[in-house]
């Protein structure tokens, strides 16, 4: 992928899948099973949706828990998720997960200072929703 490419990517938003893109951003274990993620320009936002290992996932929601208490959320799942994710949420009736967040704080690198960090129920997939501030 040429470097117009990427940069009309990160314009546009579109779904990416390079784990080493998304450290630039985010502190995540060196191994994913699985990554997807979006830039949202216009919004100062960045969505990454990861699966861990479930001794990673287990680590990582570890990590997260030393940031604050769990909040139990409602997650509203994008067509561009991990199809595991769409097919939960399709069966949830309502188009969303259950997923316990926290805050993010020592997950995020700069421009990205604030966001959450949440663990989908019954899953090992985290959703980091990390914005700049």
């Amino acid at each position: 992928m040429g470097n117009s490419e990427l940069i009309s990517d990160r314009q546009a938003g579109k779904a990416r899948t390079n784990a080493e893109e998304l450290r630039v951003f985010i502190n995540i274990p060196q191994d994913t099973e699985d990554i997807v993620w979006r830039e949202f320009p216009a919004d100062g936002k960045l969505v990454a949706i990861m699966r861990l290992s479930k001794e990673d996932a287990n680590e990582m929601a570890d990590a997260a828990r030393l940031t604050g208490d769990a909040k139990k959320v409602s997650v509203q799942v994008e067509n561009w998720f991990p199809d595991e994710l769409v097919a939960q949420a399709d069966m949830s009736g309502d188009g969303t997960v259950l997923a316990d967040s926290y805050p993010a704080t020592g997950f995020l690198l700069a421009p990205y200072t604030d966001g959450t960090i949440a663990r989908i129920d019954n899953t090992d997939y985290f959703i980091i929703e990390a914005l700049a501030r």
